[in-house]
């Protein structure tokens, strides 16, 4: 009996530390995620420049208006295409323009191959371009004489070279408006140029 009763308090002590004992840990996994552990929502990046090309050839026809130095009005067809994927585009252009003096009546038809590289924005819907153009310019008309009071008929080859930069916009069809300064070499101005600026405005085809 006396064993007994020291084994019941025994008993009662182990079953008080037993229902006083800390509880099991919880698993992790079913505890809600904390702000902290939550991805931040995500942010839209700011357009960013590209010289890289989605599109390897465009072709379109062109306005100009050069001053150099009298009023030139033309129109032409131009054609350009981006090899090897590079931001580097090569250009060809034919044009025909018209210049009205007052002793003369002038037609010049232009041929030109250039370069120029691209800088764009938006998926290509804005670019910044710039490059240079070298050509040869073939002059016929007729100049009044005032010596044989009788008009002549006049004719000129003159190449020329013309720095040019602009802005273009759209996607598969575009606009561009181009500032050039072009600089013609005559038979009559062996040791300096004739030329001036020239203002164009060109609607174009991008593939």
């Amino acid at each position: 009996m006396p064993r007994f009763t020291v084994l019941i308090p025994i008993l009662l002590l182990g079953i008080s530390a037993t229902a006083h004992a800390a509880p099991p840990p919880s698993d992790a996994s079913s505890a809600p995620p904390s702000s902290a552990d939550s991805p931040a929502p995500a942010v839209s990046a700011a357009p960013v420049a590209s010289t890289a090309s989605r599109f390897g050839f465009y072709g379109g026809i062109t306005g100009e208006l050069g001053f150099d130095p009298d009023l030139r009005v033309s129109y032409a067809a131009e054609l350009g295409f981006r090899p090897w994927r590079q931001p580097l585009w090569i250009r060809a252009k034919v044009a025909r323009g018209e210049v009205h003096l007052d002793d003369a009546s002038l037609v010049p038809w232009d041929a030109a191959l250039g370069v120029e590289g691209q800088r764009c924005w938006r998926n290509e819907w804005l670019c910044l371009f710039a490059g240079a153009d070298a050509g040869l310019a073939y002059v016929t008309g007729t100049v009044n004489s005032p010596e044989l009071d009788d008009t002549l008929p006049y004719q000129e080859t003159q190449p020329w070279i013309a720095p040019r930069a602009g802005v273009e916009a759209g996607g598969h069809i575009s606009v561009r408006l181009a500032l050039q300064v072009r600089t013609a070499w005559s038979r009559e101005i062996i040791d300096g140029g004739d030329g001036g600026l020239g203002l164009s405005l060109s609607v174009l085809g991008r593939l």
